[in-house]
């Protein structure tokens, strides 16, 4: 699979603590071994169609 970060992503990225944003990109790129994730839900009449829960945040 592969992932790309939108812009708008990147700058909420930005605002976050180093650590925070460090921990969610390492997380977005374990998407790439998707689906023997957890924390990852279908989602109905949504676009995009999964979510993935990391830590308090939500990455579609």
């Amino acid at each position: 699979m592969k992932i790309e970060i939108q812009e708008s992503a990147k700058k909420d990225l930005k605002k976050l603590d180093i650590s925070q944003a460090k921990k969610i990109l390492f997380q977005i790129k374990n998407l790439e071994n998707y689906p023997n994730l957890s924390n990852i839900k279908k989602l109905k009449n949504h676009y995009p169609p999964l979510r993935y829960r990391i830590g308090n945040y939500k990455v579609f």
